[in-house]
């Protein structure tokens, strides 16, 4: 883990994080990434949802916890793409960055960083990242 988001929209970035990403659009897409936690302020639902037992309870009943770790990785991948896009990086740098990161932090990510870059690289997705970036950035 090379960066991370605190309640209270704070961002953390460790250094080694240029060791592994170099270009400005691959360190763009990892700090997106954590500024789309902080806009979708998933640390104080964090802190919340420490509060109450829901994830003990489900794992009890159900045999696993609940899916919103996931839920919330994916969201803030979502978010950090059309930032990306926003700040006039070419979004399609994310997928490979997120390819990337699971090369450097292996199984520790839920989901995997392959599974989050098969997400952002649907067309779908893309496409929308893609019309941003071309107003911001006309003639890409």
């Amino acid at each position: 883990m090379e960066t991370f988001c605190i309640p209270g929209g704070k961002i953390v970035v460790f250094t080694g994080l240029l060791e592994h990403f170099r270009t400005d659009e691959e360190i763009a897409t990892i700090i997106g990434h954590e500024v789309g936690h902080a806009v979708a302020r998933h640390g104080a639902e964090k802190l919340t949802r420490k509060l109450l037992p829901v994830d003990s309870i489900s794992t009890l009943l159900f045999k696993q916890p609940f899916s919103w770790n996931r839920k919330i990785e994916l969201e803030a991948d979502y978010i950090g793409l059309m930032l990306l896009a926003s700040a006039g990086y070419d979004p399609r740098v994310a997928p490979k960055a997120l390819e990337k990161l699971d090369q450097i932090n292996g199984d520790y990510i839920y989901p995997s960083a392959k599974e989050r870059a098969q997400l952002l690289a649907q067309a779908e997705v893309m496409e929308e990242a893609l019309c941003i970036y071309r107003e911001i950035r006309p003639g890409y």
